[in-house]
């Protein structure tokens, strides 16, 4: 029954010292937060800067769909805008259908190779192994 106590009391005492410690640098995080952080001051109506033109980052590549690149620009567009200083006219425009996508054809081959790496997996969770 002494061990038990003795050990329960350990537990106790390092429980504690770790959360103490804990919150010191928690403490001291918030108290370099004070001290560095500048926010950004905000702009009055005083001049502001003229609307950039918007200009095409990225080209189409075969690896990059415009779609991803749509989202991306946009993604960039809202935290410009979050921050305060505006990217300016931004047009994204996503073609309705990529030429060279092979069409049905692709699509199909492209479920029956997904379907079978579910089956694959599904099979590999089971624990089952095909002896070579």
């Amino acid at each position: 029954m002494d061990k038990i106590i003795y050990s329960l009391q350990i537990t106790l005492i390092g429980f504690t010292v770790v959360m103490v410690i804990l919150y010191l640098l928690y403490a001291i995080i918030a108290l370099f937060n004070r001290i560095f952080y500048r926010p950004a001051k905000a702009e009055g109506p005083g001049p502001s800067a003229p609307p950039r033109e918007a200009k095409p980052a990225v080209s189409s590549s075969p690896g990059l769909s415009p779609r991803i690149v749509a989202a991306i620009t946009a993604a960039v567009a809202g935290y410009m805008q979050a921050e305060g200083s505006s990217p300016g006219k931004i047009t994204i425009t996503v073609p309705s259908r990529l030429k060279g996508t092979g069409g049905s054809w692709v699509t199909m081959g492209r479920m029956g190779l997904l379907n079978g790496r579910l089956e694959h997996e599904r099979l590999r969770r089971k624990g089952f192994r095909e002896k070579i």
